[in-house]
């Protein structure tokens, strides 16, 4: 291929990234881009699973479930029931989803997303929120007398649960072992369970809108519609702890420290007059030298002196 082919061809894959959808080469969570949906229905909830994006929605003419490979390319799948769908999950092979509206069947699973079937519901609440944990969907209401809480152990068989008060329980998450639901218009707008039926009341940080929950990262973050604080936030997370800095250390005196620092100096006698200088030590490893002045051998600093035949 010469050269005139390569640039050809270069120029055409510069021009085809300048045509085509950027949709695959965005930063993921930084970058959006529009895309359509499957129709103009009110599309409340998505979830992914088994390489499959499913959303369901509150409105529309029998086919409130749409479903995607990539999240571009949308199709349209039908429901059982044209109901308020509020919310979906997947565990253990099955989509689950729930729904304000309906006739004892506010709950519709489907094991891959596509084709759906309707299941009663433990009650006909306003169903808001569904998830899973510990083998068990829960799903959370807004309306109902002291059961706005219903579990399942295959997303079809329902039963009603007491929920630690009659709020408008909006969200439910299941993480740390511990399922938590947050809600509004109630004394208490937060309750957790180890199972999903037996249910705690727990304080909230302010009486606000609380709308959704979700945990990683070791804290349960929750966020809500209006009040002067819309975010509020439970656990210590696994952010590092701060590094302190080195302790100073001050300098250590002459002669205070481990035998081998160094000491203050002891001054040298002075040397009658006419006494030689005393030879320095000798080292191993180092010859002797001649001495310029004495004709004799000195011994290098550092150096044993060795002896010769002719030394003798």
């Amino acid at each position: 291929m010469d050269r005139r082919h390569m640039f050809v061809l270069a120029l055409i894959a510069l021009i085809g990234s300048l045509v085509l959808p950027t949709r695959g080469t965005a930063q993921p969570g930084v970058e959006w881009s529009g895309q359509s949906a499957a129709n103009s229905n009110g599309w409340s909830a998505v979830t992914h699973a088994n390489g499959m994006f499913v959303a369901v929605a509150r409105t529309g003419t029998g086919s409130r479930v749409m479903t995607s490979p990539d999240g571009a390319a949308w199709t349209a799948r039908a429901v059982p029931t044209d109901n308020d769908w509020t919310s979906v999950t997947h565990a253990n092979g099955v989509f689950v989803a729930v729904a304000r509206t309906g006739t004892g069947s506010r709950v519709m699973t489907s094991t891959d997303g596509v084709n759906w079937t309707a299941r009663s519901s433990a009650a006909d609440n306003e169903w808001t929120s569904v998830t899973s944990g510990n083998g068990m969907f829960v799903a959370v209401a807004k309306s109902g007398s002291g059961n706005r809480v219903m579990t399942s152990p295959d997303g079809v068989n329902w039963t009603q649960r007491s929920s630690a008060a009659d709020s408008w329980w909006t969200s439910v998450t299941y993480a740390n072992g511990m399922f938590v639901a947050v809600g509004t218009n109630g004394s208490g707008q937060v309750m957790t369970s180890p199972d999903g039926v037996t249910w705690t009341p727990r304080a909230s940080a302010s009486d606000s809108f609380w709308n959704s929950v979700t945990y990683a990262n070791g804290v349960f973050v929750a966020v809500a519609q209006s009040g002067p604080r819309s975010v509020m936030i439970s656990g210590t997370g696994t952010a590092p702890s701060p590094v302190s800095p080195p302790a100073a250390t001050s300098p250590t005196p002459a002669g205070s420290g481990p035998s081998n620092a160094p000491g203050p100096l002891t001054p040298l006698s002075p040397l009658a007059p006419g006494t030689p200088s005393p030879a320095p030590a000798p080292t191993p490893g180092l010859p002797s030298t001649p001495s310029p002045r004495s004709g004799g051998l000195v011994t290098p600093l550092g150096a044993q002196r060795v002896s010769r035949p002719e030394d003798a």
